[in-house]
């Protein structure tokens, strides 16, 4: 089928009939995920309302705050009630622990309606949804001295570690003996598991895409700005003082991150052309 496309902005119009519902490829991955994103008949008359539903649901530990709904891609045409842009607000995590191993899910409705023109087209509309988390590691590790080293071939290294379930996971690394002034090499690794894109600031763009600053205690880290390379992930090389013993000692780590997160979907509506007069 011969197809014409209309680029508008952020999303595209073409002249063929098109699979209804969630985009596959957008809006999964651990945090606030979207569930759904479709609307409530896939082909819909002019100038009559249809609904666009959407469900998402926090599938991290953390409570997820600041959460909305952002409506793109269709233009002034259509109209879109109660606007574009809707407030969530917070959603708690999962507690495996106490029981509930299912975070919370929230229901969101826009109606819309479809423009008239002469040909039947299809609409891609796409939602953002957008909101702040916190990620978290404790680990322990077993800082060995040089000497010890000597004496019982034992290296340093993570003895144990966690990290809270969202968007970002965090690990740690280290395998190395002590160093010149008592210090062990650590490495932090932080990966984007979710399927969208970290900001920092209000709004992503150039300058907050990707960024997000760090708090470490148990460790020196050189910086607390982070950026995720290709939005995926980053590592950050510290140290941690094996001083104050001859053989080893245990110390605790931990790492926080606090960061703004989004994640996209899309979803088409046919709409029929006008009727003939």
């Amino acid at each position: 089928m011969k197809k014409s496309k209309l680029l508008f902005l952020v999303f595209t119009v073409f002249l063929s009939g098109c699979i209804s519902g969630i985009n596959i490829g957008g809006g999964g991955g651990a945090g606030v995920i979207v569930k759904s994103f479709s609307p409530s008949d896939s082909t819909a008359e002019p100038n009559a309302p249809i609904l666009l539903q959407l469900i998402v649901a926090n599938t991290g530990s953390q409570r997820a705050n600041g959460v909305t709904a952002q409506l793109l891609g269709l233009t002034d045409e259509w109209g879109i009630s109660p606007g574009r842009y809707q407030t969530i607000g917070s959603m708690f995590g999962a507690d495996p622990a106490r029981g509930n191993n299912q975070g919370e899910e929230r229901p969101i409705t826009w109606t819309l309606t479809g423009p008239a023109k002469d040909v039947q087209l299809s609409y891609e509309a796409t939602v953002r949804v957008s909101y702040s988390y916190t990620s978290t590691l404790d680990a322990q590790m077993k800082a060995v001295s040089a000497d010890y080293y000597q004496q019982t071939k034992t290296k340093s290294g993570i003895v144990q570690q966690k990290t809270t379930g969202g968007p970002l996971s965090i690990t740690a690394k280290a395998t190395s003996v002590a160093i010149s002034g008592g210090q062990i090499p650590i490495i932090f690794e932080i990966r984007n598991t979710g399927r969208g894109r970290v900001y920092s600031g209000g709004s992503p763009d150039v300058n907050s895409l990707d960024r997000l600053g760090i708090s470490v205690s148990g460790a020196f880290c050189p910086t607390s700005d982070v950026r995720l390379i290709k939005g995926e992930s980053a590592t950050i090389y510290c140290t941690i003082s094996a001083g104050g013993t001859n053989t080893f000692k245990i110390v605790p780590i931990s790492v926080t991150t606090s960061y703004n997160y989004y994640t996209d979907a899309t979803t088409s509506i046919n709409v029929l052309p006008r009727p003939p007069v």
